[in-house]
């Protein structure tokens, strides 16, 4: 019985990589995936700035760096200044990573149902 769910739960997970990878950027590192997440969860019931989501996540700098300008590039994450303090940029989540949100949710529903 075991060895029948294991088997299943990892065609699910593929599955869902699949699902992910066709929605956004992914390649093969999770840091994208990552940063995507992290963004569009914020920080604390707002966005996080550029700083605080670096500081977030245990990847190294450069790695962080490197990918974060593709997202940007790919126009799935946004910066703009923040309103208290012009000096800050913040990380705001685009329209486009929300619609690709909704549809890996609407994937893994359709996968684990």
């Amino acid at each position: 019985m075991i060895e029948k769910n294991y088997k299943e739960e990892a065609r699910k997970l593929r599955q869902l990589r699949c699902a992910i990878s066709k929605s956004l950027p992914i390649e093969n590192s999770l840091i994208p995936l990552d940063l995507l997440l992290e963004a569009a969860m914020g920080n604390d019931l707002s966005n996080h700035s550029v700083k605080s989501l670096f500081i977030s996540l245990s990847h190294s700098n450069m790695g962080l760096r490197y990918y974060f300008q593709q997202l940007i590039d790919s126009n799935l994450l946004e910066i703009n200044k923040s309103e208290e303090d012009k000096r800050i940029k913040m990380v705001i989540p685009s329209d486009l990573l929300k619609k690709k949100l909704q549809e890996i949710s609407q994937n893994v529903h359709d996968i684990y149902n």
